[in-house]
Formats: C-alpha cells, structure tokens, sequence
C-alpha cells in the first residue's frame, strides 16, 4: 500500500523533473541559388507547422571575406517545445523561399542546425524588349502542411465580398448555416491576419471584406488556444482558414452601404465599417429591410454558392437592426495567439416575420392510417438585445467569455386542423392564439484558468445558465363535427421559468511516460429548472362564450373573477433540480516513429441525481431518480485514417416519468410514463482524407466518411389513436433497436495543369430503421411499427473559371424509398432532383458584369399534388463599377419567373409529413452600394 502511495504522489509531482534546457538556437544558412552567396536585406520569419508565427527578428548576419563571397547566418532563440517549424526567407524581388527543422521531443540539444535556404529571384514579371511575359498563377499549393489559395488568382467581379471568393475556391463548401467546409472539414475559426475579429463572428468578416484586399488564403491545423492555456501539445487540433490581406490593406479603414428599392414595395438600407489598427479593431452595423436579410453588412441574400435559401431564413420579413463591435489584442504573442486579448460585442434587433404554411400528415396505424391537414398563418414581432464579451490573458492562462441577452417577443397564429380517417368523417379545429414572452439573462458562461505555475493543472466554471422567463398566453379554440360546435375553449396561460446551471470541474493533465499521456477531471454540475404554470379557463365565466365574442386578450379586471377560471387539472407547479459529478480519465498513445498511430480511451463516470417536486391537481409529489453510468470513447488515428466509437448512458428525465396527464388539446393528450428507462446509444464513425499534390500543387483531395448510431434503447412519444372522438394521446415509451446509418465520398480535382476546370463530386447515402409505437384505442397493447428507409444522393459540379469568365455546370438527384412492415403501408418512393448553371462574364473594359443563377428543380411520387412540381427558377443581376469601383450599381431579378416554393418532407415509424410554407415574391430591385476604403498615414 506504501509503495502504491508512493508511486502515485511521485506522478503528481515529477512534472518538473521532464523539463529540458529552457531555450534552443535554431541555425541555418540563406544562399542565393544561382549565385551561390549570401543575401542582403532580408526578412526570417520562424512559424509553426500551421503558419502562426513563433519569431519575426532573428539575429541575422554574414560570414565572409568581401561583399561578393558571403553566406548570411540567423539565428533563432526559442522555448525548447516539441514540434514542427517552418522558415520562411522574403526579399524583394525574390520569391519566398522555405525551410523546416523538427524540434524533438525530450530533446537535450541546445543548438539545432537547419538545412540551407536556397532563395531565387522572382520570375513572376520579366520586362523582354516590348515583350512582358507573365507567368500562370496557381490557385492552389501545399506549402508545407498549409494548403493555400492565391486570391489574386480568382477573377471576381465589382462588389464581391469574401464570401463570394470562398465559394470560388476549389473544394469549398458553405452550407445554409454559413459554416465553411475545405474539402468536406469544417473551418473552426476564421481569422484575419491571423486576428480574432468581431468576437468571432465569422459571418460578418464574409460579409463585408472587398475580395480586392485579400493576398491569398491559408488552410492548416494549429493548437487550439485551449490547448496553449493547458500547456497539452497533444491535444486535437483545431481547423483554420486564414485570411491574409494585401500590405496596403493590412492596416485602415473599409466602411460600406446599399440603398435599394423594388417591386412589391421591397426595401433595403444597410452599412457596416470597420477600422484595424495594430491593437485594435472596431466595427459597426446597421440594416434596415423588408426582403429578411438577416445579415451584419453587405453581402447579398442571394449569391454564387448555388444554395437555395432554406428553412425559415426565406420568410418574408422586416428588420431593423444595429451592432457594435470593439477588439483589442496586443501585438506580443505566444504560440500564434495575443499574451492579451478582449472581444466585445453588443447588438440590437427588431423583426417582423410572416409565415403561412401548410402540411399534410398520415399516421401509420394498425387498422389503417389516419390524416391530418394543417394550415397556419403567423407573426412575430422580436426585440432582441444582445451582449457578448471574451477576454484572454495567457501569461496567467486565463479565459472567460459570456453572452447576456434580453428578448420580448409576441407571436400570433391562427390555425386549422382536419382530422379524419377512412372510417370517420372529418374533425376539425381551429385555433387563434397569441403569445407574449419576456426572457432575458445569461445564456451562456464559461471561466478556464490553468495554474502558471503548473499548467497541468485546469480549473474552470463551465455551463453559467440564469434565464428567467415570463410567459402570457391567449388562446380561443374551436372543435367542429359537420360544422357543429362540439367543444369551445378560451383559454388563458400565466406562467414563469427560471432555470440556472454552473459546473466547477478541476483537471490534471500528468507529465507522459515515453509515448503514453493521461489526464484526469473531477467536476461537478448543477442546475435547477423552476416553472409556475397556470392556466385559466375564460370560457366557464359567464359572459365568455362562444356567442359574446370576447377579444382574445381580454382578461377580467378582478383577480377574483379570473380566479373562479382556474383549471386545477392542466395548472402544474415545478421544481427540478439536478446534480451531476463526473469521474473521467483519459490515455492517450502518441504516435511513435515506427508505429504513428494515435490512440485515445476516455472513461467518463457520471453520477446524476435528480429531484422533482411537482404538483398537478390532486398530484402533489416528491420524486428522485439516481443514474450512475460509464460512457467510454475510443478514438484511433493512423496517418489519413481516424477511427472513433463511443457509448452513452442518459437519463429519459424525471419529468417524463409523473404520472399525469395533459388534456388541455381535447383531440392532442400527453401523458407520463413512470415505467420508463435510461436511455442506451453507441455511434462509430471513420474517416479518410487523401490529398494527391504535385511540386506543392494540389491535384485532388478524395475524402471518405461514414457514420453509424444504434440506439439500444431510447424515448419515443407512442402514440394511440380513438377513431370515435379521432383524438391522439401521446405517451413516453422506451424502445429498441432504432439506428442511422451515414456514408459519403467526397471527390475534388483539377482537369489540366492551370487549374481553370474543376470537377467537385459527392455521393452520399442515408439509411434509417425507425421502431416507434402507434396503436388504436380498444387494442389490448401497443403495436411496434417499423419502417425502413433509404436515400442514395449524388451531387455533381464542374466549374470553369477564366480571367473573365466563370460557370458551374451542377446536377444533384436524390431518392427516397420508404416502406413498412405492415400490409396497411403503401411503398413510398420519391425523387427530386435539380440541374441548372450559373455563369458570370465580366467586361473588363466596361467594368459591368452579368451574372446569372437558373436551376429546374423537380419532386415525384409524393401524396400532395402541392409536392409534385417542376420549378424553374433564375436569379440574375447586371452591376456597373463607377469611381475606379467605389460606387457600383445593380440591377437584380430575384425569381424571376415566380416559381419557387418551399417544400419539406419528413418520414419515421409512425408516419410522413409533407409540408409547404410561404415564401418572398420575385422581385426586382435596384442597388446602389459605395464602398469607401482609408489607409493609415506612413
């Protein structure tokens, strides 16, 4: 017991006896390659593998006997840290030349020698006579592990924005949520020189930074700043796309506005600007439109990534809205990031949305399916105020960020519902229903500190949550049978939430052992989620029914009198609270010269406790529940190869389990389950990425993926159906055997050696085994349903960009097969598909581009003639640069032929739902955007 005592108190302590010499010189040499001799005046820079810079004044000097037989020496003094380095050697009218050296691990030198540098002049422009010959620039090239695009390369038209030169680069992506994809990988962070700007936000820098200011961009992998904080060099790291600026623009101001006006009264009016210093970098923002563009600048609601605008981001909609943004970080480094650095950010907003919609819906049953129509038409009206504040400081390794907020939100919907079957005749509802919400608080905090001292050792306060809410709800509905009146409700809803969350945790990161790393964290978390939810009757007081015609906020003025409408049954008072300690250890096997495989194994133990206090009618209880659960991962990488499996262990929540019952919807119950079971999940995914490079040129990347999650036991909503009184009563269940199944292949290369074609292919397909329970009132249990669907996708593109002219020839198909094991279940089979080409050509010498978007989109086999459809729809516009490009004027057509339309579609065990929803008119409207740029005096 001594001895084990002893062993595991020398692992706490025996970081310190690891350390190496504190400091190592790097030195190499610089040759000029033709001459063979030394170079004047030139700039060494010393950066990690991922471009960040480590060191930019070296001590540089020459050996030699004159001026014409010299070798330039440097000389580089860094913190003896394992890794990879790059050397970059820049002079004028040379090109920039590159070394690397590896600083072992354990490493006992104190002096490491790198290989010579050999430099060239430049032979990008030569003057010949009359003659000037230029040479072809490359889009794309691997500079060592960095993957970099020469955005002088890419032939943009007046007015674009970073946004529009991303979506230009090979293998790019940006998805609906405006998250970047290189080559099928998510760009974590988006930075600026390598500066954090507008707290983080990437969408605004996209937004609004001229294409004409940007060098060139860089793709890598570098140390996260947690990692920095922690001291932990093994850590996962983080992808990042930097965005590099020409000199003339690395310091000044860019402001920008767009006034324009269009058919149906559409309206647009925005600014931003932003001024960088050396330390600082300040941005504001303002929009003011009815065309719901959402965005913090200028960037178009529509533009050249080929997207359709998805979701509720099409609803018509006005706006107003202004932000504020201020950036400070110091010019002193370390590993990349600024020693200080403190991000503030403030916005205010008001929107007004409308949205119709409409749906169609068949429940698989065991007699039969049953249908559902919907149709909705709502507003909103959201005051939203938001607060967001980050401050690092690494010499203590510190970081705190947190997001306050205020929201007051009203909401009006009026809705018809038709329930039917093939036996019975049609039920149907209709609600008016208007919603008022106040929240505000602290959405989000986060607090990490690492002990200078022992950086090993991490203390932090994670998941800060305080949110108060208040709720007021009014609500009128109407149940009809062959247009008879068979219920009426007027109802009101008073209610309050407040809900809280802190986690401490403490972790010890120990010294490794040859190739094997540990680390271990002991946390602890907390939350309560508190709700006072009373519902009032209106309807049972004399003078509120159906005939009086009450206005649906009217409330009576006496409490009394309102107090005689309380409903006892569907009023629930709430109290949950949760603790939550967690045990977790990780190993972690680093890759070595013979074997480089990385393993990682993490062994979470959690203990949850919960406790409930609720109380419904004549339910008046105290409830706990207890889960103690290990949830192991695995993760196993191998050069491009990764490999990553885990199980889970969750609780189904207490509350699921009261035994009440919700019947506040005469025709939609929900009830609890107190016989329900932890939920049970394993999820393996593995991933390939290959990319085939030739003299640092990029020829293709290929990159693999597929993702597989059973769900061993998990909560469904069981359903069960009365075709007398047509009402559906939804119930907790626990069920098995649920799982997904995810697989792409992700395909980029270029057709020539100028890199001007490019063909980008993805085939992809989803499968899905969905168990749920769906019965009928009068069966003695409920009956399992399973349904099995799959869906096969292919996306093909091939883009052309010349100096002038650029075009994407795009064609995607996708199927979905669905089918059950019930003989009451039709097959569902359907496809849609899309082709279409965008093209742009500019006249240089006119300085007027066109450009054009015209895609067919097709859907088949779906139930609602609203589904199956062809719409064609173009998009174009024609800009003229004036002012050498400070003011350009647009014209743009958006939908041309009026023939988009919003369309989903939805399918699990217990049934399919097709929906539609409204969507912005075509317009016309006409821009007018100037852009002013100021560059510091010298």
């Amino acid at each position: 017991m001594k001895k084990i005592i002893f062993y595991i108190l020398t692992i706490f302590l025996a970081s310190p006896a690891f350390a190496q010499y504190p400091q190592i010189n790097l030195q190499g040499k610089i040759l000029d390659s033709f001459l063979q001799n030394g170079i004047t005046d030139c700039q060494v820079t010393l950066m990690h593998a991922d471009s960040t810079i480590v060191n930019s004044e070296p001590k540089v000097y020459h050996i030699g006997n004159d001026n014409a037989h010299f070798t330039t020496i440097f000389d580089f003094f860094i913190a003896n840290q394992p890794g990879d380095y790059l050397i970059r050697v820049t002079k004028e009218g040379y090109e920039d030349s590159w070394g690397k050296v590896t600083v072992p691990a354990n490493c006992k030198e104190k002096r490491l020698l790198i290989p010579t540098i050999y430099t060239r002049k430049s032979a990008s422009v030569r003057n010949m006579g009359e003659v000037v010959v230029r040479a072809t620039r490359i889009k794309v090239k691997m500079r060592g592990d960095t993957l970099v695009y020469d955005a002088t390369a890419f032939n943009m038209p007046e007015g674009s924005m970073l946004s529009h030169l991303i979506e230009q680069l090979p293998g790019a992506k940006i998805n609906e949520n405006g998250e970047i994809f290189i080559n099928g990988r998510k760009i974590d962070e988006l930075t600026l020189n390598t500066r954090k700007v507008f707290g983080g936000n990437q969408a605004v820098l996209m937004e609004n930074l001229p294409y004409f200011t940007v060098k060139e961009l860089k793709v890598f992998e570098r140390r996260s700043l947690q990692s920095v904080l922690t001291g932990d060099l093994n850590a996962e790291k983080e992808y990042v796309m930097d965005v590099n600026l020409k000199d003339e623009y690395a310091l000044g101001g860019i402001a920008n506005c767009d006034i324009a006006g269009g058919t149906h009264d559409r309206y647009l009016a925005k600014a931003f600007g932003f001024l960088l210093t050396k330390t600082l970098s300040i941005g504001a923002f303002a929009n003011l439109n009815n065309i719901n563009d959402e965005t913090s600048g200028l960037s178009g609601v529509w533009g050249q990534n080929y997207r359709r605008i998805w979701g509720g981001a099409n609803h018509p909609s006005k706006r107003k809205g202004a932000g504020l943004s201020l950036d400070y970080e110091s010019t002193k480094k370390q590993y990349g990031f600024p020693s200080l650095a403190l991000y503030n950010t403030i916005s205010v907003d008001r929107k007004d949305n409308l949205n119709e919609s409409k749906s169609f819906q068949e429940f698989f049953l065991p007699t039969g399916s049953t249908y559902q129509n919907t149709s909705q038409q709502m507003r909103q009206i959201l005051n939203e105020v938001m607060l967001h504040q980050t401050v690092v400081y690494l010499p203590l390794s510190i970081r705190g960020e947190w997001r306050v907020f205020y929201e007051d939100d009203e909401t009006n919907h009026n809705t018809m519902l038709s329930h039917r079957s093939s036996e019975y005749e049609a039920m149907k509802q209709k609600f008016n229903n208007l919603e008022r919400k106040k929240e505000y608080g602290i959405s989000s905090g986060d607090f990490n500190m690492s002990l200078p001292w022992h950086k090993q050792i991490t203390v932090s306060l994670n998941n800060l949550r305080a949110i108060h809410t208040v709720l007021r709800s009014y609500n009128k509905r109407q149940t009809q049978e062959e247009s008879t009146t068979q219920d009426y409700r007027h109802e009101y809803q008073d209610a309050a939430f407040t809900n809280y969350s802190f986690a401490p945790n403490i972790s010890y990161r120990l010294p490794y052992w040859k190739r094997l790393e540990s680390n271990i964290s002991i946390g602890y978390q907390q939350s309560r989620k508190k709700s006072t939810d009373d519902l009032f009757v209106l309807n049972n007081l004399d003078g509120w029914g159906l005939e009086d015609s009450v206005k649906l906020d009217l409330i009576p003025s006496s409490k009394e009198m309102l107090w005689h409408a309380y409903d006892p049954v569907n009023s629930t008072f709430s109290d949950m609270r949760t603790q939550e300690g967690n045990f977790n250890l990780t190993l972690k096997l680093l890759p070595g010269k013979r074997l480089p495989v990385e393993v990682t194994l993490q062994l979470p133990l959690n203990f949850q406790k919960e406790r409930l206090a609720y109380r419904r009618d004549v339910l008046d209880t105290l409830a706990t529940r207890n889960l103690l659960a290990l949830n192991p991962s695995l993760r196993i990488k191998y050069k491009e190869l990764s490999l990553r499996m885990n199980f889970q262990t969750s609780s189904p929540g207490l509350q699921n389990i009261m035994p009440y019952r919700d019947a506040r919807n005469p025709l939609n119950i929900v009830t609890g389950n107190p016989y329900l079971k932890n939920n049970q999940k394993f999820n393996a995914r593995f991933d390939w990425n290959h990319t085939v490079r030739e003299k640092n040129v990029m020829k293709r990347n290929m990159r693999v993926g597929s993702d597989f999650t059973y769900y061993a036991r998990s909560v469904a909503q069981g359903m069960t159906y009365n075709p007398q009184t047509t009402a559906y009563t939804y119930r907790p269940e626990n069920v098995k055997g649920n799982w997904m199944w995810h697989s792409s292949h992700q395909m980029s290369f270029a057709l020539g050696s100028k890199q001007l074609w490019w063909l980008d292919n993805e085939l992809s397909a989803d499968v899905w085994h969905s168990v749920d329970f769906a019965s009928v009132e009068g069966l003695n249990e409920a009956q399992l349903n399973k349904v099995e669907t799959v869906k096969p996708n292919e996306t093909l593109k091939i883009r052309y960009t010349g100096k002038s002219t650029k075009a994407t020839l795009l064609g995607n198909v996708a199927w979905r097969r669905t089918w059950g094991h019930r003989p009451s279940q039709e097959t569902i089979s359907t496809f849609d598909f899309s082709y279409g080409v965008n093209a742009q050509h500019t006249i240089e010498s006119w300085h007027t581009t066109f450009n054009v978007d015209a895609l067919m989109y097709s859907r088949l086999g779906y139930s609602s003639s609203v589904m199956n459809r062809n719409e064609f729809v173009v998009n174009a516009n024609i800009s003229q640069a004036l002012l050498h490009g400070k003011l350009i004027l647009k014209l743009e057509g958006r939908d041309i032929f009026n023939q988009q339309s919003a369309t989903s579609y939805e399918v699990n065990a217990q049934g399919r739902t097709e929906s539609w929803h409204r969507i912005l008119p075509s317009y016309i409207m006409l821009h007018a955007v100037y852009h002013f740029n100021r560059k510091p005096k010298h």
